[in-house]
């Protein structure tokens, strides 16, 4: 069901060029965790650092492309106010020598418990996953590639509110050289991860009426998905939310339509299956995760779909991208409002 451009003719999907060993950074002074206290920001990666495990690499830079990033955080003194560590805590991206981040996602967005908040039960895949050990120490991993030009810098910094402290071990795994790049045209050729976000990080819930029309995402120029993380906080819905389409529209001509949210993100049966976790897609929902009593959140949903670099399916386009979910259908009977979240990486030659 994916389409993409001609793969002789200048344009995406993204392909990797000079590959170079993988180096890992990571965040453990002096054998224990890293402290943050408040709302003061964390260097979790400084490509213009020697990394603690430089991989035979010294301070460089350079250009290089972000990997994997893995998270170990230990809210356990934070109890007042966890949710400001963990689910609403912001991981931004500083790209060559950018002042301002271009890019700052919650780390429930990043590693997709937003919608369900921390449980026991482990949601993993290769790519995405999170786990949760029922006394406010959490773990999770994404798998997101992210170019940069000359150096990279990723930091952590708890919501607005937070004065507790949380413990941090981080792993953050980079490739110096390696770059994924566009096929032709002028300038360097390198592609640039941008983020289309529901919302904004303080606020994210957006309610939307029953049977009506969401856009997920809608820019035009040209690119490659990489991957729609979806979250639904229940309001006045039920889950026939779920029997919603989502439509993709590609360079102006609609190429797929999935008769069902739960399809599209690989559940296909609401949510009678405790967890539903696949390399190109997953859901769950507080409903099924209860052993203990989620985190943090209401009840809720958590449902992604990847694509891009590396993975089964490259969604491209040349033009333009539109995609749109809708809540509920007629035939089935208003759902309800709900509120939505959503984050979308994708990747552009500008």
């Amino acid at each position: 069901m994916t389409t993409l451009p001609n793969p002789t003719a200048p344009g995406f999907p993204l392909v990797i060029e000079d590959a170079r060993p993988l180096a890992c950074q990571y965040l453990k002074p002096a054998d224990s965790h890293a402290t943050v206290t408040g709302t003061n920001e964390l260097v979790l990666l400084d490509t213009t650092v020697a990394a603690v495990v430089p991989y035979g690499s010294s301070t460089v830079s350079g250009p290089g492309n972000l990997e994997r990033i893995e998270i170990y955080l230990d809210a356990t003194e934070a109890s007042s106010d966890r949710r400001l560590f963990t689910t609403d805590g912001i991981i931004s991206f500083y790209r060559d020598g950018e002042v301002s981040p271009s890019i700052r996602v919650n780390l429930g967005h990043l590693l997709n418990f937003y919608g369900v908040g921390l449980a026991s039960q482990t949601w993993s895949s290769r790519d995405i996953g999170f786990d949760y050990n029922g006394y406010g120490t959490m773990g999770g991993h994404r798998t997101l590639f992210c170019p940069y030009t000359t150096s990279l810098k990723v930091t952590f910094t708890a919501a607005a509110g937070a004065t507790g402290t949380a413990n941090f071990f981080t792993q953050i795994y980079f490739r110096r050289g390696l770059i994924p790049t566009w096929r032709g045209g002028p300038g360097t050729r390198r592609a640039k991860l941008k983020q289309s976000l529901i919302g904004s990080n303080a606020s994210p819930w957006s309610a939307v009426a029953g049977l009506a029309n969401q856009n997920l995402i809608n820019i035009s120029g040209r690119g490659e998905l990489e991957g729609v993380q979806m979250f639904l906080e229940s309001g006045n819905a039920n889950t026939s939310c779920l029997e919603g389409h989502v439509k993709v529209t590609i360079d102006g001509t609609q190429t797929i339509e999935v008769g069902g949210t739960e399809d599209f993100f690989g559940g296909h049966v609401y949510f009678t299956l405790p967890i539903r976790d696949l390399s190109r897609g997953g859901m769950t929902s507080t409903s099924t995760n209860t052993s203990p009593p989620p985190l943090d959140a209401g009840p809720g949903s958590s449902m992604y779909r990847l694509w891009g670099i590396g993975r089964d399916e490259q969604l491209a386009f040349n033009s333009s991208l539109l995609m749109n979910w809708t809540n509920g259908q007629a035939s089935v009977g208003d759902p309800g409002s709900v509120n939505l979240a959503c984050n979308v990486f994708y990747y552009t030659d500008h």
